[in-house]
């Protein structure tokens, strides 16, 4: 098993190569590294804490692995590699029928209820088609106030093996 630094608790795989980037290719690296060292990366989302954080994390991973990691084995150039074949691929929809199914089907009600800010009235909108926020002060304060409902008809689509919503099927 090879070791690479998105195993590290924390670092994706944006960050990683970021990191890669800037020389620091490996746990060990990382593990030796300053904290001032990712800052001077400038890396979206990673202030002080979040550097000590993935040190940290690195020491950690290292003391548990142990400090000899294991490098990537590369393929065998002499073999040819057969390409990927996807066996279950989904058919296209058939955008007509879908529509018509759906239009026979019961309509439910669709209401979220949360916290602020936490993509009810995103969610909603994805799946009918309707923006949520109708009243001028939630527009203008950008958030969800009052409760905005919205109809929409959910069908299972076998051949696509999906569900879907008259809105989803238009796109």
């Amino acid at each position: 098993m090879s070791y690479d630094l998105t195993d590290i608790t924390g670092i994706g795989k944006a960050t990683a190569e970021k990191m890669k980037a800037a020389g620091i290719d490996s746990i060990e690296k990382l593990a030796k590294a300053k904290s001032e060292d990712l800052l001077i990366l400038k890396i979206k989302g990673v202030g002080k804490a979040t550097s000590e954080k993935y040190i940290i994390n690195a020491k950690n991973f290292l003391k548990e692995r142990g400090t000899k990691t294991k490098q990537k084995s590369k393929p065998d150039t002499t073999q040819k590699i057969k390409p990927k074949i996807d066996t279950k691929a989904k058919p296209k929809r058939v955008s007509s029928n879908i529509k018509e199914l759906i239009k026979k089907q019961a309509e439910c009600n669709i209401g979220l209820v949360g916290h602020v800010d936490h993509g009810k009235t995103t969610l909603v909108k994805a799946l009918t088609g309707d923006w949520t926020d109708r009243h001028s002060e939630e527009q203008e304060r950008g958030i969800s106030i009052k409760f905005g409902y919205s109809n929409a008809s959910i069908l299972y689509c076998p051949s696509c093996d999906e569900y879907l919503t008259y809105y989803l099927a238009e796109q």
